[in-house]
């Protein structure tokens, strides 16, 4: 399979690049264009089966490239890979012929595409159910900081690229729930502001199991690396702090209680 990425930044084609060899696409013919119109001359010079292009680049954007190719009547396979992916430029992006289009993230060398799904309270609900059972509820909730709560770290490729965030409520009745532990000494943990370390054990496992709410079938993969306590530092989080977009719920631990969850995603 002959590939041609289209971009107007070379670190980024060598990127895409790179990317690809991870990805087992090593063995395939991939050549490259600075921009759209040297991409459309060499599109019909190279005939490739894959066209990975830019959203905004000189002469002619990807979008004007793609809708070029289509007007030619030439149906080559077509995706975005880009830092801008508005809804409506994946609208138009469809209609305009593309098979997909990719949001990405640039981190020293390392693309971390951000192709990972918004967690709804439905299927937060449904997950914690499969855990602590029916009486589980999930309800919206509202934005609580990093620095007083618990933070897990997610990671793709070495990379942070999303948070979850717990209150010390939630710790301690998920991690008692988790253990089935009796409820007045998670009701006591909370009161002391003192949870044991088996509480926050649990909690990590907990934690670990909802990363399966960002994903889906083509996401990249995402880890739980750390949990980290209110008050330790929480620098690795500072590339995507104030760049991101935080999702909020209060969950009810049947028998237990309820506390504060946030999902924090690039």
């Amino acid at each position: 399979m002959k590939i041609l990425v289209v971009d107007d930044s070379t670190a980024m084609r060598l990127m895409i690049i790179k990317t690809l060899r991870q990805a087992g696409f090593g063995d395939n013919d991939v050549i490259q264009a600075a921009d759209g119109q040297l991409g459309l001359d060499a599109i019909k010079e190279e005939n490739p089966d894959l066209v990975l292009a830019d959203w905004n680049m000189p002469n002619m954007t990807g979008i004007e490239l793609l809708q070029a190719l289509r007007e030619e009547g030439n149906n080559v396979t077509f995706g975005f890979i880009t830092t801008e992916a508005t809804p409506p430029m994946r609208e138009l992006a469809k209609n305009s012929g593309a098979k997909f289009l990719i949001s990405s993230t640039r981190r020293g060398d390392h693309i971390i595409m951000a192709n990972y799904i918004i967690p709804s309270k439905g299927n937060v609900k449904k997950l914690l159910i499969g855990i602590f059972g029916d009486g589980t509820e999930v309800e919206d909730g509202e934005v609580i900081t990093l620095e007083d709560n618990y933070v897990a770290n997610y990671v793709c490729e070495d990379t942070t690229v999303a948070l979850c965030v717990a209150d010390l409520s939630l710790v301690v009745n998920s991690g008692s729930g988790m253990m089935q532990l009796p409820p007045g000494v998670a009701k006591d943990a909370i009161k002391d502001k003192d949870p044991t370390e088996v509480m926050i054990e649990a909690y990590y496992e907990v934690a670990n199991i909802l990363t399966r709410v960002l994903m889906n079938s083509k996401s990249p993969h995402l880890k739980l690396t750390t949990l980290h306590k209110p008050g330790e530092d929480l620098g690795f989080a500072s590339g995507i702090d104030g760049k991101c977009e935080c999702i909020p719920f209060n969950v009810d631990i049947p028998g237990f209680g309820s506390g504060k969850l946030m999902f924090h995603i690039t």
